[in-house]
């Protein structure tokens, strides 16, 4: 069923779902969302909701170390308020070779890889290229026995209004608000005060984000000195609302701004 949905939600959602699984394995795994993408859509969220849990799934499943991305990104069509969007979950797991390729969205069919791990049935791929086909969409894969894999969806949705059509990421991050005391603060203002803590702090503040480790986030920012307050506050709010994305994306920015 088609309905009006936020794509931060989704996305947070997401991230609260595989949380404990990517600390259980210790990977780093983050959602980037491209800015200039829509973030309010209209389509079957429960279905793409379905589709990315699997492909999120079973990244989490052949991937023994290293990280997991799911890349967003939406372009609107000219003169149209239809969105061509793009869902791209990469991970740096075992990969799939070449000549298995083809079984991947065959239902009950499973990989070398997949019998190895002895787990699933082989169907959640069919599934999900079921869903996606349903939405009259595409799913594709790029694989490296060895050096992971890129699975790709691509689909078309609306965009509700024209107001939406403003409201990006790029937008959002010119401006925070400190629930706190309703004081805005600049992206300048964010960056600078972390570019005041230590190098080997915001490397753990990344790690540590990226890995999704809740309670080492709060211990970190519980570090901040006094003057740091509204700004560790919001820091805080983006731990609470699990946008850990952000929080090793605000980091690993003051690092680079630091070994300039």
């Amino acid at each position: 069923r088609e309905t009006s949905f936020e794509l931060l939600h989704l996305s947070q959602t997401l991230q609260t779902l595989f949380q404990q699984k990517i600390e259980q394995k210790d990977l780093r795994f983050a959602i980037e969302i491209a800015p200039e993408t829509p973030l309010t859509l209209v389509g079957d969220e429960q279905k793409i909701a379905q589709v990315l849990i699997n492909l999120l799934a079973n990244a989490i499943k052949f991937t023994p170390e290293g990280s997991i991305l799911l890349n967003i990104s939406g372009e609107l069509l000219p003169h149209q308020q239809i969105v061509s969007m793009r869902f791209e979950v990469i991970d740096t797991g075992v990969g799939i070779a070449s000549e298995e390729l083809s079984k991947l969205f065959v239902p009950f069919e499973q990989t070398q890889s997949g019998l190895h791990a002895n787990s699933g049935t082989g169907l959640g791929l069919s599934i999900s290229k079921h869903f996606v086909e349903l939405m009259k969409g595409h799913i594709e894969v790029s694989s490296t026995l060895g050096q992971g894999a890129t699975f790709t969806v691509s689909l078309d949705l609306a965009c509700p209004e024209e107001a939406a059509l403003s409201e990006s990421l790029s937008l959002q991050e010119s401006k925070h608000k400190d629930l706190s005391n309703g004081a805005v603060l600049g992206i300048e203002t964010i960056t600078q005060t972390l570019a005041l803590m230590d190098q080997a702090w915001l490397q753990d503040l990344q790690e540590a984000a990226s890995r999704l480790k809740s309670r080492q986030v709060q211990s970190l920012l519980a570090m901040m000195p006094e003057e740091a307050e509204n700004v560790e506050k919001y820091l805080q709010n983006l731990a609470q609302n699990y946008d850990y994305t952000r929080l090793a994306s605000l980091a690993a920015t003051v690092m680079d701004q630091k070994d300039v």
